[in-house]
């Protein structure tokens, strides 16, 4: 269960269709600490084709909506890979891979389970590690999936236009 504000994923057991309320395990999504004036937040979360591995897409926004340099806060824009252990069902984070814009929104995993393609939903200027703003675009950041169910960057479509938004993106 991905849970939003708390950038959370909650382990819950089904047996015979119906959940149990007892959380088995709460991970965080996040590789650090939130920082003061930003916001976090979860959005899609998909299993690995081989059930190996979960993805779950982190989202940073200003606490506060009015900044003076209208720039969200340097905070996770990312996907977190956690590896599945097949014998409790218990997770463990291996990676914190950054999308190289704002806002993913959603992703998608292709059939083979070859391929991750993530959706940075929203133009944004951003601060960086060291302060400084970056201009970031939407665009769609492709990622080849190891074995080991880390990504590694492949390709990256750039949308140009300050108006629009990028809400959905999957394969079909």
């Amino acid at each position: 269960l991905a849970v939003e504000r708390q950038s959370e994923l909650h382990l819950l057991h089904i047996k015979n269709g119906l959940i149990n309320s007892t959380i088995v395990q709460n991970v965080s999504t996040l590789s650090k600490s939130i920082k003061s004036g930003v916001r976090q937040a979860v959005s899609a979360v998909h299993v690995h084709p081989s059930g190996n591995f979960v993805y779950i897409s982190n989202r940073t926004y200003a606490s506060n909506k009015h900044q003076a340099d209208n720039a969200i806060p340097c905070g996770e824009d990312n996907i977190a890979v956690l590896k599945i252990n097949k014998h409790s069902g218990k997770v463990t984070p291996i990676q914190h891979c950054d999308t190289n814009g704002s806002l993913p929104r959603t992703f998608s995993i292709d059939p083979s389970g070859q391929i991750l393609i993530a959706a940075n939903s929203e133009n944004a200027n951003k601060a960086t590690k060291l302060g400084q703003v970056k201009q970031l675009p939407i665009s769609l950041n492709l990622f080849i999936i190891g074995l080991d169910g880390r990504l590694q960057q492949n390709g990256n479509i750039v949308f140009q236009g300050n108006n629009q938004s990028l809400f959905w993106a999957g394969f079909l």
